[in-house]
This record gives C-alpha cells, sequence and structure tokens, in this order.
C-alpha cells in the first residue's frame, strides 16, 4: 500500500510539472504556430503520409509523424494552439512513463529514485511543455532501448521501428539509433529501422537529389577538424551539455565530478553500464560537428539514463542515488525560474486573445484587405508568424508579409502606447502613420495591446 502511495505521487507530480503554468510558460513560436498550420491541413484535406511539406527555403523536407501525434488534441482544442501544447504535456507524459519502466526494466532496485528524476529532470519537463519536432526524439529512442531489452524476434523488429520513427522527428537521432543497434547487432532491428526511414528513401528516389538523406549528408559538410579548433570544441560541448542536463547553478560541478567517479568505478568494476556511458560520451562529439543545441543532444537523454540506472555494486548503488537527489535539487532551482517567470514566447494566453480579437474585428468589419504587424514590444519576430498560423487555422484571411504596401488596415500587437507607436521606424506601419486609429484592445492582465489602423 505504501508502495503504490509513493507511486501514484510520483506520477501526479509529474503531471504537475508537466502543466503548472502552461498557458504562460509553454514554448509556441514560429515552428509551432506553421506547425499548426500544416496539421490543419492535414485534417481539412485528409492527405495520410509519412512525408510532409517542405520548408519555406525548399531545402528540408518534414516528417507528418509529429503532426500525427498532435492531431487529435488540435481537433479537440479547434486549433487553438493550446491543443498542441497540451499534445505535447501528454506524450510528454508517455515519456517520463518510459523512461521510468527502462530504468525499472534494467535495475528494480531503482524504481523510486528513477521515478523521482524522471518526473523532475528538467529536459524531459520541457520537452514536455513543447509541441516541437526533435523533442519526441527521446521517446522513440527510450522505446527503442526497452523494446530491445527483451527476447523475440518482434521485440527486434519494433525496438528497429521505433529507433527509425526518432528520425521522423530530427535527422540527427541516427547518431543514438546507431548505438543501440550496435549493442544488440540484430538484422531484425535494421529491418524495422529501415521500413520506418522508407517514405523518405521512395520520396528521394522520386525526386532527386532529394531532400532528406541529401540533407543529412549536409550537416557535417564543410566542417573543419583541426586539433586547435577541435579541443576548445569538445571542452565547450562538454560544458554545454553538463549545463543542459544539470542547469547552471552551484551543484552543476558537483554533479558532474560525482558522475566522473561514477564512471571510474564502472571502469574499476568492468560494469556492463561502460558500453552506455561511452556511447552517450561519443555522442557528445556531435557537437564537434553542429551548434550547440539541444536538439542534437536529445537523442542522447536514453543513453545517459541506461548508463545511470544500470545495475551496479552497494557503493556505486549509494553514489547514484546521491547523484539522482543533486540532480534533482538542480532540476527544481531550474524550474522556478522558468515556469514562474513572465515569458511572452510561451504565453499562448495571450496569442489566443490577440488572434482572436484579430479575427472579430475582421468579421465584424468584413475586411478583405488587413494585415498585421509586432511592433514595439519585446516580440522580435515583425511580422507576427505565429499569429499568422492560428488565424489561418481559424480561416481568417490575413494578407501577406510582403503586402504592407497594398494593404488597407493594419492590426499592430505592442506593448506601447499609440502616440509612441506612430513614431515608430518600422517599414511596416509608413503607410499608417496618418491613417486614422480605429481601435484599441487592451490584453487583461497584461501590458499588451491590439491597435487597428486604417490607412485612410
Amino acid at each position: 500500500m505504501k508502495k503504490i502511495i509513493v507511486i501514484s505521487s510520483i506520477i501526479l507530480i509529474a503531471i504537475f510539472s508537466r502543466v503548472l503554468r502552461i498557458n504562460t510558460n509553454a514554448h509556441f513560436q514560429a515552428d509551432e504556430s506553421r506547425d499548426l498550420v500544416n496539421i490543419h491541413q492535414i485534417f481539412i484535406e485528409k492527405k495520410i503520409t509519412l512525408v510532409g511539406p517542405i520548408s519555406d527555403d525548399g531545402n528540408h523536407l518534414f516528417s507528418s509523424l509529429t503532426y500525427y501525434l498532435l492531431l487529435p488534441f488540435a481537433v479537440i482544442f479547434q486549433f487553438d494552439p493550446m491543443g498542441t501544447v497540451i499534445g505535447a504535456v501528454f506524450w510528454g507524459i508517455i515519456t517520463f512513463v518510459c523512461f521510468w519502466l527502462l530504468a525499472i526494466k534494467i535495475n528494480r532496485k531503482m524504481l523510486i529514485p528513477a521515478g523521482i528524476l524522471a518526473a523532475l529532470w528538467w529536459p524531459l519537463i520541457q520537452t514536455s511543455r513543447w509541441p516541437w519536432n526533435p523533442n519526441f526524439v527521446p521517446l522513440w529512442i527510450a522505446l527503442s532501448i526497452y523494446l530491445s531489452l527483451y527476447k523475440g524476434k518482434k521485440f527486434k523488429f519494433l525496438s528497429g521501428l521505433s529507433a527509425g520513427l526518432a528520425l521522423h522527428h530530427h535527422i540527427l537521432a541516427i547518431i543514438s539509433a546507431a548505438f543501440v543497434w550496435l549493442r544488440k547487432h540484430s538484422f531484425l532491428w535494421l529491418l524495422g529501422f529501415i521500413l520506418a526511414m522508407l517514405p523518405f528513401v521512395i520520396f528521394d528516389l522520386r525526386h532527386p537529389p532529394g531532400l532528406f538523406f541529401s540533407k543529412m549528408l549536409s550537416y557535417s559538410s564543410g566542417q573543419s577538424f583541426k586539433l586547435t579548433e577541435t579541443i576548445p570544441k569538445m571542452i565547450s560541448a562538454v560544458k554545454f551539455t553538463n549545463n543542459y542536463l544539470f542547469p547552471g547553478t552551484i551543484l552543476t560541478t558537483i554533479i558532474f565530478l560525482t558522475a566522473c567517479i561514477i564512471f571510474i568505478l564502472d571502469l574499476k568494476n568492468k560494469s556492463k553500464n561502460i558500453y552506455w556511458g561511452i556511447s552517450f560520451f561519443l555522442s557528445l562529439g556531435i557537437f564537434l560537428l553542429f551548434n550547440q543545441q539541444p536538439q542534437y543532444l536529445l537523442g542522447s537523454l536514453p543513453l545517459f539514463w541506461m548508463w545511470l540506472f544500470g545495475p551496479r555494486k552497494k557503493i556505486g548503488q549509494k553514489m547514484v542515488i546521491g547523484l539522482v537527489i543533486l540532480i534533482c535539487l538542480s532540476s527544481l532551482l531550474k524550474f522556478k525560474n522558468e515556469i514562474f517567470k513572465d515569458d511572452y514566447t510561451g504565453n499562448i494566453k495571450l496569442l489566443s486573445s490577440v488572434s482572436k480579437i484579430i479575427k472579430d474585428q475582421i468579421d465584424n468589419q468584413k475586411l478583405s484587405n488587413a494585415n498585421l504587424a509586432v511592433l514595439g514590444s519585446v516580440d522580435e519576430d515583425r511580422l507576427g508568424k505565429n499569429y499568422r498560423g492560428v488565424l489561418l487555422t481559424w480561416n481568417t484571411k490575413i494578407k501577406g508579409p510582403t503586402e504592407y504596401i497594398t494593404s488597407d488596415n493594419l492590426f499592430v500587437i505592442t506593448q506601447k502606447e499609440v502616440n509612441n507607436l506612430k513614431g515608430d521606424g518600422a517599414a511596416e506601419i509608413d503607410g499608417f502613420r496618418n491613417g486614422p486609429v480605429i481601435g484599441v484592445w487592451p490584453i487583461s492582465n497584461t501590458n499588451w495591446k491590439v491597435i487597428q489602423f486604417n490607412r485612410y
């Protein structure tokens, strides 16, 4: 009974950490708005394909898998931005469960510590509050490893299939997938992996030189490997990784040193965990090739997890528990700083409120030549791509970012007052400086407002 209460409490903590202030501190900007538009298009046209749309620059091919994972939630919420965010929370909870089950599978003694860490570890919380393609990679890699631990042909096949699906979210998941395969060397695993990749193979063969595999190869093109440059890059990559896994506090150095001691003990005891530790370390090599951004590291989280919770002798296991406590403390500090700050980039409530005002005014005034801009605010996206995406899914017509000169009405999303805004140097408002102000709509409990300017 006591264990059930503890397990239930951990699950509640995991859910709470992923939904707290989700309407004001999730992440929803241009990429997520674009994805919402694509999801809406799939729903309307009923076009089922794993090969999704091509990027605006025509150089990158998206998968539709993320869209299918989020589509039910977008439909339920009638394509309000909150829908895909709730979808991210749902799959984040599934990822939490998968990581927890993975730890239990390899070391049942770590049931409670692994559950607590999976519930509170900041990288898993952050990805659960952000409906962005790369954030689904840890789920599929963790599931691939979990399935590979079972005997039987179907599990090997499904493990490879799961690893292949990880690449649908980000190409560089192939690095982590390779380490999973090297552990088992299974032909059936490769068969499942190839099956998951088949839609992209077919697309590239039909559209030479292709967009998927050529993009994969282009990631490593033109990279330098001079020793004088590589060593500083490696040091920088280790620092970046350490701060991402164990967010920047005074605990970060202690956590890093503790992890190093545990790894040295693994080497001394010839532990099977060494494989996963080395795999994780080698995956840091991606930072020698690419910019240091979290999405390049996400696929490696399950590798670190396997190393951390692998079976150890008494001293090693006690040190792991101590390390888990330190990581949880570090994550809690990061959680407090991130969740309770006011950040317009994740304010879904603001995004929905502004979009609804613009939609209502366009409908009520029967406007057919309106445009929008974001000026005089902390938002650097003056074109308001996220607002445009939401309005498009609501079937509201807005003139394009290159059509300000032919627009008769301009809705400005801003933190400034009207008089200050007319003196703004932005080109988007040039044709409206001397025009009438039709209305000002403040957003409650914020310093944001929507101002409508007419050209005449």
